[in-house]
C-alpha cells in the first residue's frame, strides 16, 4: 500500500511539472474568494474558510447541487442505507447523484454496498474524478471504462486545466484527504472549463453549507428618464426604516454615477479584449427597472428554485415586450446578482452603509461577482451585444435570511441587446 501511495505521489508531482501552461490568471485566493463573492462558499461561524480542514462526501454533495442543481433530475431519489430522510444533508446528496456529464457519466454515487459514506473524506483523486466526470462533456462510458487508473483521470484534469501551473494546487498527495482550500481551487478551476453559474438555492430548506453573501444565476441570452444624480445627497440613519427608501429613490444615491462607473468597468475589460464599447441604452430602462423591483418583492433573483423567470413564471424576456417587434430578432441577454447582508444589530452595518452610499464601491461590487462568472463574464464580453442597462436596487426583505436579523437586500440586474435589425 505505501508503495502504491507513493506511486500516486509521484504521478501527481510529474503530472504537475509537465503540464501545459494554465490560461488562468487568478490566484489561488483570488480564486477562493471569487467563490465565496458568488456564494458558492461560505465558512463557518467565526468567519474563517477552513481551508486547511478536509471535506466529506456530504459537503461535496452540497457544493455540486449548489452549483449544477437545475440540471439535477431523475426518475427516483437514491435510497442509501447511511442517509436515514433526517440526515441535515440528504436532499442535496439525492440530488448530486443525479449529476452526470453529457453522455450519461455519473460524477458521486454511492458504494455497491448501498451505502453512500456521507461523513467519509473526499481524497484528492476521488475529487479529481469527481469534477472530471461531471465536467468532461465529450467523456464516454467507453473512456470511463477503458481508462487507466488513475492516470487517465489525471491527464484529463491537466487538459481540463484543474491541474497544472498556475492553477493554485500545491504538490498533493493522491490518496490523501481533500483540504477544503485544494477543493474550492479545483472545483474553481474546472467551472473556468465548464461554468454555467452557481444554481439557486434549494427551494425547501435553508443552505447549511452556504449562507449566500453573494449570489449569482446563469446568464441568459439569445439570441423613460434616466436617473437623476442626487442634488443634496445624504448618508441615510443607520437605524430608519427610510434608509432603503433614501437609496432607491435616489436621495442618498447617486444611480446616474453608479451606471456610469459600472459602464466604465465593462467597457475598460472590452477594451483590453479588443473588443467595441457598450452604450448605455435608455430603451432597456424600463425592463431593467422592472426586473429589479420585482426581484426584490420576492426576496431572492430564484422564483421557486427556477432561474430567469418573472414572478408569474414567464419567462424573463417577457419583459421586454413593449420592444416588440425588433426585440424578437436581435441579440438580448440577462446577468442578475443578490447580497444578503445580515445582522443581529437592529443598525445597518457599516459595509451595508459603505455599499449604500458609494457609487464606485458598489459598482465595482457587483462587477466583480458577474466578471467572477465565466457566463455572466461572456455576456459583459459578447461581442454580438452593444447596448446594456444596469440597476440596483435594496431592501429589507431576503429569503436567504433568518427572524430576527437585520437584513440589508441588494439586487442587480443587467440587461444587454444587441443592434436592432
Amino acid at each position: 500500500m505505501k508503495k502504491w501511495c507513493s506511486y500516486l505521489v509521484m504521478v501527481f508531482v510529474l503530472a504537475l511539472a509537465l503540464a501545459p501552461q494554465s490560461v488562468l490568471a487568478l490566484s489561488r485566493q483570488d480564486k477562493i474568494n471569487s467563490l465565496k463573492n458568488s456564494g458558492v462558499v461560505s465558512g463557518y461561524p467565526d468567519g474563517t474558510l477552513g481551508l486547511d480542514k478536509p471535506i466529506s462526501r456530504a459537503e461535496l454533495a452540497v457544493l455540486l447541487t449548489k452549483i449544477k442543481g437545475p440540471d439535477l433530475t431523475g426518475q427516483a431519489s437514491p435510497n442509501f442505507k447511511d442517509v436515514p430522510n433526517n440526515y441535515w444533508a440528504k436532499p442535496y446528496i439525492d440530488k448530486a447523484c443525479f449529476l452526470k456529464n453529457p453522455h450519461g457519466v455519473p460524477a458521486i454515487v454511492g458504494y455497491p454496498n448501498g451505502t453512500f459514506g456521507p461523513d467519509r473524506n473526499i481524497s484528492n483523486i476521488e475529487m479529481i474524478k469527481i469534477l472530471v466526470a461531471a465536467n468532461k462533456s465529450d467523456l464516454t462510458p467507453w473512456d470511463v471504462e477503458n481508462a487507466s487508473w488513475p492516470l487517465s483521470w489525471i491527464q484529463w484534469s491537466i487538459d481540463m486545466k484543474i491541474l497544472g501551473p498556475n492553477s493554485g494546487l500545491p504538490k498533493l498527495s493522491a490518496q490523501a484527504s481533500a483540504k477544503r482550500g485544494d477543493v474550492f481551487t479545483m472545483i474553481y478551476n474546472a467551472m473556468e472549463s465548464n461554468f454555467q453559474g452557481p444554481s439557486p438555492k434549494n427551494p425547501n430548506k435553508k443552505d447549511p453549507e452556504i449562507k449566500i453573501p453573494g449570489k449569482i444565476l446563469p446568464e441568459q441570452g439569445p439570441g423613460k428618464q434616466a436617473p437623476k444624480s442626487s442634488e443634496s445627497k445624504k448618508t441615510p440613519s443607520p437605524n430608519t426604516a427610510n434608509a432603503f427608501r433614501d437609496f432607491n429613490s435616489g436621495k442618498s444615491f447617486d444611480h446616474k454615477k453608479f451606471q456610469m462607473q459600472f459602464l466604465a468597468l465593462v467597457n475598460a475589460d472590452r477594451r483590453r479584449l479588443g473588443l467595441e464599447d457598450l452604450t448605455w441604452a435608455q430603451d432597456l430602462d424600463q425592463a431593467c427597472s422592472i426586473r429589479t423591483e420585482e426581484l426584490l418583492k420576492n426576496g431572492s433573483i430564484d422564483v421557486d428554485g427556477r432561474v430567469h423567470v418573472r414572478l408569474d413564471g414567464r419567462p424573463w424576456s417577457t419583459v421586454l415586450d413593449y420592444l416588440q417587434p425588433q426585440i424578437l430578432t436581435t441579440p438580448h441577454g440577462e446577468n442578475l446578482a443578490d447580497m444578503t447582508q445580515t445582522s443581529s444589530s437592529q443598525k445597518i452595518s457599516a459595509r451595508s452603509l459603505k455599499l449604500m452610499t458609494n457609487e464606485s464601491f458598489l459598482a465595482q461590487t457587483f462587477y466583480t461577482m458577474w466578471w467572477n462568472s465565466p457566463g455572466h463574464r461572456a455576456n459583459m464580453m459578447n461581442p454580438n451585444y452593444q447596448y446594456l442597462n444596469v440597476k440596483i436596487r435594496v431592501g429589507n426583505y431576503s429569503k436567504d435570511s433568518s427572524p430576527g436579523q437585520n437584513t440589508v437586500f441588494f439586487v442587480g440586474t443587467t440587461l444587454f441587446r444587441g443592434e436592432y435589425r
